[in-house]
């Protein structure tokens, strides 16, 4: 059988065993470092391995609310830029890993100062 490990979900000790109930692996919190000790509670708290249910529910009710406001936040900012008459530009991108570039023509007194436009990347978005 194939051996089953309890994740470390706790600031406890760990242990793994295999199918039969033998005993592969323990981790014990009295042999670890300050720094893996501090490791692990940090993943308890990242991963919201605590409190159960209502720690999850919160956690991605912030997590939804964060990205309302960021999302309300950039809303905002570009609207206040396009009432001031500094639109922002528009971009092309592709699936290549060349960085985007804008997408407006440049003007010809520009392409006299930097040279002609780069040759478009591949389109298929």
């Amino acid at each position: 059988m194939q051996a089953q490990s309890l994740p470390a979900r706790s600031l406890g000790d760990g242990f793994t065993f295999d199918g039969q109930g033998e005993l592969i692996h323990q981790a014990r919190v009295e042999g670890s470092t300050l720094g893996e000790q501090i490791l692990g509670v940090l993943g308890v708290l990242h991963f919201g391995w605590f409190g159960g249910w209502p720690i999850k529910v919160a956690y991605g009710l912030l997590g939804a609310g964060l990205t309302a406001v960021t999302a309300s936040g950039v809303a905002i900012w570009l609207a206040r830029r396009r009432d001031k008459g500094r639109p922002a530009p528009r971009w092309a991108c592709s699936r290549s890993s060349a960085p985007c570039r804008p997408a407006s023509p440049r003007s010809p007194a520009d392409r006299r100062r930097r040279g002609p436009d780069p040759p478009p990347g591949p389109q298929g978005w």
